[in-house]
């Protein structure tokens, strides 16, 4: 509605419409959503409801629910639900917060469950609702492109590389046509991974492109009994020539001297993602609490001092706080 005011012409890549005016088009049937990166923590989420129910399906479902956020931390609906915790609520309004991972599909009705508690995911009543989003969301994402589907390392390259992150999609689909829809279709994979997906997953980690091999390690590392040929490329993958993906690798086997490497490199969303896998190893990095202060201490990248402080203070059990 601002440009329409302004008489500007609206860009193609912008996805909203407006609202106001003698010729609003007709209201849409689905909305969208989408979380990413927010601020120091990575996540991968998207979303559609329509008037009634919210599809919601998690990219990273290995990631909980609950990530420390520095900025959300100081705010009292955290300090509430913190409190909640503490005192050992265990109702639906806690339930969430305490899994280690989420969900890789969620379904809510919004009218019958407002405050979405109840995921109806699995239940036979709602399986043709859970369908139809599904696919909405499916025909969504085909529709644009999703930069989310490169890791931000990667991405923060071709952008500058490209001249906008937003160029760097339609650059690689005139380069290898189709490219948007396998990388769309192995993140998806990547999830949560059958076991009958390893060969596929084997096929994209000697990808030459650094964002295939990223998810398919990530892939790799999710299947619940990986084969000889996916732990000898998940090790392999520790001296793979892009640093996510030794960071990805990595995590997956607890090594500290690629992922102290990677704190340490000049790239930012590099530092960001070691220093995230350094803090969801838990007591395993302890013997990087040296390699964290200097974290703490980032002078160009404010959200790895967040994530370095927040593993310092569960390491040692201190309660620093950093801005």
């Amino acid at each position: 509605d601002t440009l329409r005011m302004a008489w500007l012409t609206i860009p193609e890549y912008m996805q909203g419409q407006a609202f106001n005016g003698d010729d609003v088009p007709a209201p849409r049937e689905h909305l969208f959503g989408i979380r990413d990166r927010m601020d120091e923590r990575v996540d991968f989420i998207r979303s559609v409801r329509d008037k009634r129910y919210k599809y919601i399906r998690n990219f990273m479902p290995y990631k909980p629910f609950d990530q420390n956020l520095g900025y959300a931390e100081r705010h009292g609906i955290k300090k509430d639900i913190r409190r909640l915790m503490a005192a050992g609520d265990d109702t639906l309004a806690t339930e969430f917060w305490r899994l280690r991972e989420k969900p890789m599909e969620q379904l809510y009705d919004c009218e019958a469950d407002p405050y979405n508690v109840r995921n109806l995911v699995g239940d036979p009543a709602h399986e043709e609702t859970l369908n139809r989003l599904r696919y909405a969301l499916q025909q969504w994402e085909m529709g644009i492109y999703d930069t989310s589907m490169i890791p931000e390392p990667e991405l923060h390259r071709l952008g500058l590389a490209h001249g906008s992150r937003n160029a760097v999609w339609p650059v690689l689909e005139k380069e290898e046509p189709g490219i948007y829809h396998r990388t769309m279709m192995l993140v998806h994979m990547s999830a949560k991974p059958a076991e009958d997906d390893e060969e596929k997953l084997l096929s994209f980690a000697g990808s030459a492109h650094s964002f295939h091999r990223y998810w398919a390690i990530v892939g790799l590392s999710q299947l619940d009994s990986p084969s000889k040929a996916a732990k000898k490329r998940l090790k392999a993958a520790l001296e793979d020539k892009c640093p996510e993906v030794r960071v990805a690798a990595a995590r997956y086997a607890g090594d500290l001297a690629v992922l102290e490497s990677a704190l340490m490199s000049e790239e930012e969303f590099v530092r960001i993602f070691a220093v995230q896998a350094l803090d969801e190893l838990d007591e395993q990095a302890k013997p990087l609490i040296p390699a964290l202060e200097v974290g703490r201490k980032d002078p160009n990248n404010k959200y790895v001092s967040r994530i370095a402080n927040q593993a310092l203070n569960e390491l040692q059990g201190t309660s620093e706080v950093v801005r």
